[in-house]
């Protein structure tokens, strides 16, 4: 393994690891929510903006039926 290598091995270790250590916030009930860091990996940020907005729509539409 050339030291290229090995850093970007390490840099994928560090990231998921980041990434396993939130995950586990998922694991036990929060009934008020969670926070979560988003590290920007790949299309994360956007993919949970999606469906934030995806949900924000689904209430709003919930509302304006009211």
């Amino acid at each position: 393994m050339t030291d290229q290598q090995l850093k970007q091995a390490q840099e994928l270790k560090r990231t998921i690891a980041q990434l396993e250590s939130e995950l586990e916030k998922f694991s036990s009930s929060h009934p008020q929510g969670i926070n979560v860091f988003l590290p920007n990996v790949g299309t994360l940020i956007e993919d949970v903006r999606k469906v934030f907005l995806a949900h924000r729509d689904m209430f709003n539409e919930k509302f304006r039926k009211l």
